[in-house]
């Protein structure tokens, strides 16, 4: 119960904190908690004061007869048939939303949840009026009479669909899984977060075995009967958890890149200035302006770091786009980059020398 209420917080965490809507999955496991804590509170009392789990033959008559046994054995019979399609609900309201764009798989969502909510219904009509006192009659004849022993007989069908649809809903994701076009590693992480789902159908197949004890033996029923109350717990718990799993990676992902982020800003390279002087910036502006002055060169520009866009200073770039230079008054050709290196630039002043001669610049 308690991994179960830390996996609802870190979901809502998300929900709240992150994306900050509530989706219809998200009311569905509002629903599902509400009326998981409500069970496991009941059956905590069918132990502790019902004395459930102790054999038959240790436990009194005058016991076995009391309204508070029967009014226990009441709440975990009828009320407790609408926390599980609530349970089931949240998958498949999930996988509408991860799926949505495959026609099969919503026909299939859509045809569970009719079946599912038809078939708890109906048992808790039926679990109800079964185990329900009739006019004059106490909690204690109900329990006692042959009315009440009726609800063994839809034990095992009970069971059995808890079984076959918790197989349902793990096997459907996995099925649509495999039809996405993504790497082998990637599914297998994704198929990863629903393979709880077996716990799930584990838990339903102890719950048949339970359950099929019960039915052919009742002499020890108090005893048997605990087990399946375990079982029907860990079985809620486990999937409401599970239901949780892709609000968990979110919640990873985002810090990781957060904390990534937050690393990267950390690190100050040692050659780049984190601030850049605005007289600089003005002076380099009015440089590239005056007579003379390389225009096409990728130095005239400020912004263009050699750490964001290295490719404007490999040198065979340089002078294949940017040509060469030609002296006016002799016709010598020299690289166009050779200007760069008479030019000072300082904040408070731009000096450019003169040429003196071809010889000179050929040194």
């Amino acid at each position: 119960m308690l991994i179960m209420l830390t996996f609802v917080t870190l979901r809502f965490y998300v929900v709240l904190r992150i994306k900050k809507k509530m989706a219809p999955d998200d009311w569905a496991v509002v629903a599902s908690l509400f009326g998981s804590v409500f069970y496991y509170v009941v059956v905590c009392l069918n132990i502790l004061r019902s004395r459930w789990g102790t054999h038959l033959y240790n436990l009194s008559i005058l016991h076995l007869k009391s309204d508070e046994l029967a009014k226990t054995s009441f709440l975990t019979g009828g009320p407790s048939q609408l926390v599980w399609p609530c349970i089931k609900t949240i998958f498949f309201l999930m996988y509408l939303k991860l799926f949505y764009p495959l026609a099969w798989l919503r026909s299939c969502v859509y045809a569970g949840l009719t079946l599912i909510w038809a078939w708890y219904i109906s048992m808790f009509v039926a679990q109800t009026v079964l185990t329900t006192p009739l006019p004059g009659q106490t909690w204690s004849e109900a329990f006692a009479g042959p009315r009440y022993l009726q609800i063994f007989k839809l034990a095992i069908p009970t069971a059995s669909f808890s079984l076959v649809s918790d197989a349902y809903i793990w096997i459907l994701p996995l099925i649509a899984i495999s039809h996405l076009q993504l790497s082998f590693a990637k599914k297998i992480g994704v198929c990863a977060m629903f393979s709880a789902g077996l716990v799930c159908c584990i838990a339903s197949s102890l719950s048949v075995y339970y359950q099929y004890r019960i039915t052919k033996d009742q002499s020890d029923y108090t005893y048997h009967v605990a087990y399946v109350y375990l079982i029907y717990t860990l079985e809620m718990c486990i999937g409401i958890s599970t239901s949780c799993m892709p609000h968990i990676a979110q919640l990873y992902r985002n810090k990781r890149g957060q904390r990534a982020s937050s690393a990267t800003r950390s690190v100050r390279l040692p050659w780049i200035s984190p601030h850049q002087s605005h007289n600089q910036s003005y002076t380099l502006s009015k440089v590239s302006t005056l007579p003379g002055y390389a225009t096409k060169s990728p130095y005239t520009n400020i912004t263009d770091d050699p750490m964001v866009r290295p490719e404007l200073y490999e040198m065979d770039r340089i002078v294949n786009e940017y040509g060469s230079h030609r002296d006016p008054n002799s016709g010598v050709s020299f690289p166009r980059d050779r200007v760069h290196r008479s030019v000072v630039i300082s904040q408070s002043s731009v000096k450019i020398p003169q040429k003196k001669n071809i010889s000179e610049w050929r040194k």
